[in-house]
């Protein structure tokens, strides 16, 4: 199986981002890579929280990161909901499996 695309909005610091993969018959590998500070722990993050509920750095504590994009909760009014939405698509060749998460964040001042 595949990693076909993804689609994240508002998790952290991808506001609206969808990634469509490279799909070799002959690899059966995908490598993110980017410099430091571009999004890859982020990326993971989302596709763990995505598929499992939680983050790898979710330590169940308040020092815990939002996953609410800033931007997106600054730019919200009062009482907003703002919808954080990870989806992950597989192919297998002959099958797409498709895993979604989605929270909502009332956001109240």
């Amino acid at each position: 199986m595949k990693l076909n695309k993804v689609k994240i909005s508002n998790f952290r610091q991808y506001r609206d981002v969808e990634i469509d993969f490279a799909r070799n018959n002959n690899k059966n590998i995908t490598i993110i890579q980017g410099n430091n500070g571009t999004g890859k722990t982020t990326m993971l993050n989302a596709l763990s929280w995505c598929l499992y509920g939680n983050e790898i750095h979710d330590y169940g504590d308040k020092s815990s990161m939002t996953i609410c994009n800033n931007k997106s909760a600054n730019l919200a009014e009062n009482g907003e909901n703002i919808k954080v939405y990870v989806e992950i698509e597989f192919y297998d060749g002959e099958n797409l499996l498709i895993f979604k998460e989605i929270f909502h964040n009332s956001l109240i001042s």
